[in-house]
């Protein structure tokens, strides 16, 4: 299909929309933040995606009420690449085309295990405040929040309502004790986090860490 199946367009309802298209426009063309470089996403490790991760966990600790003791997203969930300099309201909807809600989960010891089992064994999703040693595809240590994984505590997780789901593979999170939708997005809370870095005159500045650490 192509413009010939529009080849009579109605000038009338172009000068009716064309208001609503500038402003549009000018809401794709605002920029956002700037960055030192371009940020990729990876698997296991991307620049983009424990960027992205990292701000949804700290966007939602100052949302919450609580503790947040982790955040996990999928890594595809990024259709593009944020470019090197400005980033603008129109990259991030490239980048983040999808609408989800986050959302925040209390989830029993074993079942946080189980949930990094999975991803040490995937290796397709990113995750913010922890960290895990993998051994031939297998999870050999986890830590949370700076210290050793507590098989008797409950733990606050935030990640997006695909995930939240079971969806992706994420099943463990079908058996957390307790699931709030917050009614707050993703794209949203991340673009926040890059307009109080314009604020603060910062920059984007991508990272790639060890937080997913591969054993010999």
């Amino acid at each position: 299909m192509d413009d010939s199946y529009d080849a009579h367009r109605d000038a009338s309802l172009r000068r009716y929309l064309a208001p609503y298209q500038a402003l549009l426009d000018r809401d794709l063309h605002t920029v956002l933040a700037n960055a030192s470089a371009s940020l990729q996403a990876g698997d296991p490790a991307g620049a983009l995606n424990f960027w992205m991760v990292d701000a949804l966990f700290r966007q939602m600790s100052e949302h919450c009420d609580e503790p947040i003791d982790m955040a996990v997203i999928n890594n595809h969930a990024f259709r593009k690449a944020l470019p090197e300099g400005p980033i603008t309201m129109g990259d991030m909807y490239e980048c983040i085309p999808f609408e989800n809600e986050v959302v925040v989960l209390k989830m029993k010891a074993s079942d946080v295990m189980s949930l990094m089992k999975t991803i040490a064994r995937r290796g397709t999703e990113s995750f913010a405040n922890a960290s895990i040693e993998v051994k031939d595809g297998r999870l050999d240590k986890l830590t949370i929040n700076g210290k050793a994984w507590d098989k008797d505590r409950v733990y606050t997780i935030v990640t997006i309502d695909y995930l939240a789901q079971g969806s992706g593979g994420m099943t463990a999170f079908r058996r957390a004790l307790d699931t709030r939708y917050t009614k707050l997005f993703f794209r949203p809370l991340v673009c926040r986090e890059m307009e109080n870095l314009s604020l603060e005159g910062k920059l984007i500045r991508p990272y790639v860490d060890e937080r997913f650490k591969i054993l010999p």
